[in-house]
C-alpha cells in the first residue's frame, strides 16, 4: 500500500522528535529539559502537536513558521492569553472540591454529544458525582456539572522562564542528527517558549491545583490530541489516578497523536481499529478494549427496529456527507480547478441535473454555506444530525467525505460513494482497503454511477462488526463502574 504524503510527514516529523528526545549538549544538558517547569514537562505536553502541526510545517517551509510570522503568532497569543485572563477574572471561582466519580474531559462540543452524553445517560443511577471539564456547557437532563478548569486559578501567573542553558550549546551536537537541523530546532524553541507554553501554563498551574482538591475515581478524555485533556492526564498519571481514552472518531495511519497516548485503558470501536493502533502507533493490546461507540448503539438500535427493510432503493433521493474546507482535500477537486467547496457544487449539479432530490449535512465545523443558497432555491435540503438516520434509510446512496456519519451510512446497510485519491488517507486505509463502498476517479464515473442503480447493487455489504462493535455503553459502563466499586470497597 503506498505512503500518503501527510503520513510521510508524519513520520518524519516523528523521527524528528525521537533524534531531538536524545539530543544533550556537552554538559549532558537534555533539550526537552529547557521546558520543565515546576516538575511539569511542557515538552511531553506539547508532543502530539509537535507531531501533527509544529514540526511537519516548519520542514514543508510554511509561511506561518516563518520567524516575522512566529512574531506576530506570539503577540496573538499574548493578546489571547490577556483576553482569557481578563474573561476569568470576570467569572467566579468555582473551588468546590469533594467526591467525584468521573470527570470527563470534553472541549468539544461534538464529542460531548456523540461520546458523553450517552454514556453520562447510560450510567446516571450508578454515578451521583461527575464533572464535564469543557470551555462551553451542553444541554443536558442528567446529573453532570460542568467546570471550567481555568476559573480554579487564584491569581493569573506570569510564566517562568524557561531553562536558562544556552541554546546554542546543542549547535555542535545538532549537526549529527539526521532529521532536525539547528535552525528548525530554533523554530521549535520559539514556539516552544513564546507560544505553546505561555498559552497553557495557567491550564497547568489551574489543572494541578484542580486535582489537588478533587480525586476522580476515575477520568476519562476523548480527544488525545487536545493539551488540556493531555494536561489533566498527564498530572494524573502522576497521581496515580485511572485514566481512559474513547474513541471518538474513525482513525487511519495519519493519527500519530496515538502514539502519545499514556491513559491506562482505551476504548475502541473495534477489532480493525485495534489493530490499526497497535501495529501503527504501538498502543499495547492488554491496554485496548473492544467497545463500540456510544454515538452508534443508537443506529444499532434504530436499525433493529426496522420493518420492511430494503438496501438498495430507486427513490432518485441522495444524500451528501460534507466535509469542511481542509489543505488534504484539494486534489479531489482538481477537476474543477477550484476548493473543496467546487467539489461539492459540482456534485450537487450533477445530482440535481439527474433528477435527484439531493439532501446534505454539513460539517459542524464549517461555518460558511452561503455557497448552498442557489441549490437550495433548486431544492436542495439542508438536514440536522437528529434527522440524519431517517434520511439514510430513504436515499438511494450516501456520497461521503471521510466523515464518522459514514458509518451511520454502514451500519443501516446503505451503499457509499466516494471520490477516489490514494493521497487522502481515510480513502486508502479504510473505504477503498476494505471494499467499504464505491469510488470514482472523475465526475464522468460519478455520473455513470448515478444513472446506474444496478451498479450500486452489485456492491457486496460489509460486516460492520468488524469497525464497530455494539453494546458500547454496557462493556465500558460495567468496566468503569466496577472498577469504581472495587475502589470503594477497599
Amino acid at each position: 500500500m503506498p505512503i500518503p504524503e501527510i503520513v510521510k510527514s508524519f513520520k518524519l516529523a516523528r523521527k524528528a522528535l525521537i533524534e531531538i528526545e536524545s539530543l544533550k549538549n556537552n554538559n549532558q544538558e537534555c533539550f526537552k529539559d529547557r521546558y520543565v517547569i515546576d516538575d511539569f514537562s511542557f515538552w511531553d505536553l506539547a508532543l502530539p502537536t509537535l507531531n501533527l502541526h509544529v514540526i511537519p510545517a516548519i520542514k514543508s517551509n510554511n509561511y506561518k513558521y516563518k520567524i516575522g510570522y512566529l512574531i506576530l503568532n506570539i503577540i496573538k497569543t499574548k493578546t489571547s492569553t490577556l483576553l482569557e485572563r481578563i474573561k476569568i477574572y470576570k467569572k467566579s471561582q468555582y473551588n468546590s472540591s469533594g467526591k467525584i466519580d468521573i470527570l470527563y474531559l470534553g472541549f468539544s462540543s461534538y464529542i460531548n454529544k456523540d461520546i458523553f452524553k450517552p454514556f453520562i445517560s447510560e450510567t446516571r443511577n450508578q454515578f451521583n458525582h461527575s464533572l464535564l471539564v469543557t470551555d462551553s456547557e451542553i444541554k443536558s437532563d442528567v446529573p453532570v456539572k460542568h467546570v471550567n478548569i481555568l476559573s480554579y486559578l487564584k491569581n493569573w501567573e506570569k510564566v517562568p522562564s524557561v531553562h536558562s542553558h544556552n541554546l546554542f550549546s546543542y549547535r555542535l551536537k545538532c549537526s549529527t542528527l539526521k532529521n532536525v537541523s539547528f535552525f528548525e530546532l530554533i523554530k521549535i524553541n520559539i514556539w516552544m517558549k513564546y507560544i505553546f507554553i505561555p498559552k497553557y501554563y495557567n491550564y497547568v498551574v489551574a489543572s494541578k491545583y484542580f486535582l489537588s482538591i478533587n480525586s476522580p475515581k476515575s477520568i476519562i478524555e476523548s480527544d488525545v490530541a487536545d493539551p488540556r485533556s493531555r494536561a489533566i492526564i498527564i498530572l494524573a498519571k502522576s497521581k496515580k489516578l485511572t485514566t481512559y481514552t474513547f474513541q471518538f472518531a474513525f482513525y487511519n495511519r495519519d493519527a500519530f497523536e496515538w502514539y502519545y497516548n499514556i491513559t491506562d485503558k482505551v476504548f475502541v470501536w473495534g477489532i480493525w481499529f485495534k489493530e490499526l493502533f497497535n501495529k501503527e502507533f504501538n498502543v499495547a493490546n492488554d491496554r485496548m478494549i473492544i467497545m463500540g461507540s456510544p454515538r452508534f448503539d443508537e443506529v444499532f438500535e434504530y436499525k433493529s427496529q426496522i420493518v420492511n427493510y430494503s438496501n438498495i432503493l430507486s427513490n432518485k433521493k441522495a444524500l451528501i456527507i460534507s466535509s469542511y474546507e481542509i489543505s488534504s482535500y484539494t486534489s479531489i477537486s482538481n477537476s474543477v480547478g477550484g476548493t473543496f467547496k467546487d467539489h461539492i457544487i459540482k456534485t450537487i449539479e450533477i445530482l440535481q441535473k439527474e433528477g435527484f432530490i439531493v439532501y446534505i449535512k454539513i460539517h459542524p465545523l464549517e461555518t460558511n454555506v452561503k455557497y448552498l443558497d442557489e441549490f437550495v432555491e433548486k431544492g436542495l435540503v439542508v438536514i440536522e444530525f437528529e434527522k440524519l438516520n431517517k434520511i439514510i434509510l430513504d436515499v438511494d446512496f450516501v456520497i461521503t467525505h471521510g466523515s464518522t456519519l459514514s458509518f451511520n451510512a454502514l451500519v443501516l446497510n446503505k451503499t457509499l460513494l466516494f471520490p477516489t485519491n490514494p493521497d487522502i488517507v481515510w480513502w486508502d486505509d479504510l473505504f477503498h482497503s476494505n471494499n467499504l463502498g464505491i469510488g470514482y476517479n472523475n465526475y464522468e464515473e460519478f455520473q455513470d454511477l448515478v444513472r446506474t442503480p444496478q451498479l450500486l447493487k452489485s456492491r457486496k455489504f460489509v460486516e460492520t462488526k468488524k469497525y464497530i462493535s455494539t453494546d458500547a455503553m454496557k462493556t465500558s459502563s460495567k468496566l468503569i463502574s466496577d472498577f469504581i466499586l472495587n475502589d470503594k470497597n477497599n
